[in-house]
């Protein structure tokens, strides 16, 4: 009998990890196209409808830096777009940085750049192989 709830099976842990350097300018391109594809409007109609910084909704990253420079100038026509679209992105990398430090206390993970597909072919099959085998 294993020692702890399904502590016989094993498991494959695949993490993937970007370099700093990618992830930040990635990151950087998602905000942009969340400016592109409307959040400014999106975040207008929520405050039409009532939305501030008490609301569940309103806190995560996205929505929390519009509503905290709203709150602080008076209006959405008195924000700094760009001011909000780089608090956005900081705010992003922060937050991309505590769940790698959280990941990177696992035990036994196969660190992975998501553009490497062999190498993640090659560890499930191995993986599979080995769960065959036994």
């Amino acid at each position: 009998m294993p020692d702890s709830p399904r502590g016989d099976m094993k498991v494959l842990v695949i993490g993937l990890t970007r370099n700093k350097t990618e992830l930040d300018e990635r990151i950087r391109r998602r905000v942009d196209m969340m400016f592109d594809d409307g959040v400014v409007d999106e975040i207008g109609k929520l405050l039409e409808m009532g939305a501030n910084s008490k609301w569940q909704s309103m806190q995560g990253i996205g929505y929390s830096e519009f509503i905290r420079a709203v709150e602080a100038y008076g209006g959405l026509d008195s924000v700094n777009l760009d001011n909000v679209r780089e608090q956005i992105v900081m705010d992003s990398i922060h937050y991309a940085k505590r769940q790698m430090t959280f990941f990177r206390s696992f035990n036994d993970v196969n660190w992975v750049n998501p553009d490497d597909t062999q190498k993640i072919r090659d560890l499930l099959e191995r993986n599979l192989q080995n769960y065959e085998a036994n």
